[in-house]
């Protein structure tokens, strides 16, 4: 009898049935993710198929394994085959590629079904406009290219953009919040739903991050400084030109910015640091 295949961190529970069913019909027992005998009992085969006194260790590992890995596997072999009645065998299958990118129109539907469905269920809603938010930053770690994005983990995607600077650490705090609170709903498991106020503003962050314009802070300082002239036109949280709020004229641009993000904006317009930074 083979055991139940155990699904490893590299390989599908799909290929693994594949190469175990291939064995068994070869008339061989297979067993899984069983620890080698001594002197490799530190290795742990993906699987072993006995008939007879045949013995076959299994690695499973993609067609394109790097040169490393295929080399120490290639020793492994030679180890395996000088032991009387065993062989080492490498299956090897494919990587499917992966989904398309997210598109903006993708984005933009679901931000609207789910304001068609919020009155009924605010739950569904909230599903709808994070699907939206992960879709539209997926999207922006494609474009530019970042490595190491996991997708389909929310929160690990939250966490690994703010690594790379995409999102400043108060948007981080406030995504990963609403992530944990979807994956409370997908696991039906309780928990305090985010206001009508909260899920506009999540919506309406998903349709700017699609279209890349979510801002960090020093995005923000910049932009001022731009168009608003030297940092030295900024006293006291206010405009000297205009007399207008520094803050107020961030809102109107930056409409998704939090409020958080937005007080260190006008803190570092008015320390001077970006002056002393293009000096």
């Amino acid at each position: 009898m083979s055991q139940h295949p155990t699904r490893r961190r590299d390989v599908g529970v799909g290929v693994v049935r594949r190469v175990q069913a291939k064995y068994e019909a070869e008339g061989f027992a297979v067993s899984l993710g069983e620890r080698l005998p001594p002197p490799n009992e530190d290795y742990i085969a993906d699987a072993i198929a006995r008939s007879g006194d045949q013995t076959i260790v299994i690695e499973i590992q993609p067609a394109d394994m790097y040169k490393a890995r295929h080399d120490r596997l290639e020793r492994l072999a030679e180890i395996r085959d000088s032991e009387p009645g065993w062989r080492f065998v490498i299956e090897t299958y494919e990587i499917e590629p992966p989904p398309p990118d997210p598109k903006r129109d993708d984005a933009v539907r679901r931000v609207e079904e789910a304001k068609r469905v919020a009155d009924t269920s605010s739950e569904a809603a909230l599903m709808l406009v994070w699907s939206a938010v992960e879709g539209a930053l997926i999207k922006v770690s494609r474009d530019q290219n970042l490595p190491k994005i996991r997708s389909g983990r929310p929160r690990a995607l939250v966490h690994d953009l703010v690594i790379h600077g995409v999102l400043s650490d108060n948007l981080y705090r406030e995504l990963d919040r609403f992530a944990r609170v979807r994956e409370a709903v997908a696991h039906g498991l309780s928990a305090d739903l985010p206001s009508e106020d909260e899920l506009d503003w999540l919506a309406r962050f998903a349709l700017a991050a699609v279209e890349d314009m979510v801002p960090t802070v020093e995005d923000m300082a910049y932009w001022y400084n731009s168009e608003r002239g030297e940092p030295s036109r900024a006293e006291t949280g206010h405009d000297i030109a205009t007399g207008h709020d520094i803050a107020d004229i961030l809102h109107q641009r930056f409409q998704t910015a939090l409020e958080s993000d937005i007080a260190e904006a006008v803190t570092l317009i008015e320390s001077k640091t970006l002056l002393q930074l293009h000096a």
